[in-house]
């Protein structure tokens, strides 16, 4: 089995292949891994004593949106994006982006605020909906009466103003459902 290292964009078969410089700075990356407490965390991971962290750069994100991870937001669906951008427009200019970045926030205290907006997103879409809602119910029984009243005799004698109020207790039922599901899923 051949041994290939990757030090710093560059491909070596050894230590020894690596220059003299370049080799300095690989016994040092490998030296930060040491676990000097041996407790079972490479030091590096670790805060030193006088309380400062280490330097280290690993960036990993993912979003979950119903039950469904994405690695980055163009994985996304285009509704799941728009949804997704429009929350992170609420935040203020030092929280937005998912990672942290210089005087940015970490992520755990991120996360309180964007769930937050996401709330807040989502309360003022189901107040639009009911108004929707309502206005679809109006609409309906507006027409319905509309539609019952100037029915000639004809209409009115072959059952037509049945048949019109059957199809408005229909669709307000069908309404009336939508409310019931949105009343169950502000009540979670």
């Amino acid at each position: 089995m051949t041994t290939r290292i990757i030090f710093n964009g560059q491909e070596y078969t050894s230590p020894e292949a690596m220059p003299d410089d370049v080799r300095k700075l690989y016994q040092q990356a490998l030296a930060q891994l040491a676990d000097a407490d041996h407790n079972g965390i490479p030091d590096v991971l670790e805060r030193r004593a006088d309380g400062a962290g280490n330097v280290i750069g690993i960036q990993s994100s993912s979003i979950t949106v119903n039950g469904k991870t994405y690695g980055n937001v163009d994985e996304m669906p285009g509704w799941v994006r728009f949804i997704f951008k429009q929350a992170m427009r609420q935040l203020t200019p030092a929280q937005e982006g998912l990672l942290p970045r210089g005087d940015r926030e970490p992520i755990s205290t991120q996360e309180p605020r964007l769930m937050q907006v996401l709330d807040k997103s989502e309360n003022v879409l189901s107040t639009v909906l009911v108004l929707v809602l309502a206005a679809a119910a109006g609409a309906v029984i507006l027409f319905g009466s509309w539609m019952i009243t100037h029915m000639d005799a004809s209409s009115r004698s072959q059952g037509g103003v049945i048949y019109v109020g059957f199809g408005m207790m229909v669709v307000l039922a069908a309404i009336a459902g939508q409310f019931i599901n949105l009343w169950w899923r502000r009540q979670k």
